[in-house]
């Protein structure tokens, strides 16, 4: 996003603008934009949720979802 002059720090800030210049106009198909928000909430599950596990079956599934992207 940098190259795009796109300045975001905070991980929010990333997904919110990558939704806004690049999956809303359609610069880039929308359902990356979702495959990033997903990808966010399962990391913050896995980073700060004691109660919650991902299995490594979900991961694997992400990974392979997200490859051509």
């Amino acid at each position: 996003m940098k190259s795009e002059g796109i300045n975001a720090i905070k991980h929010s800030a990333v997904e919110s603008a990558f939704g806004y210049y690049f999956a809303k106009p359609c610069r880039i198909d929308p359902k990356y934009h979702r495959m990033v928000i997903e990808a966010r909430k399962i990391r913050e599950i896995a980073d700060y949720d004691i109660h919650e596990e991902i299995i490594e079956p979900i991961a694997s599934l992400k990974i392979e979802e997200e490859k051509p992207f």
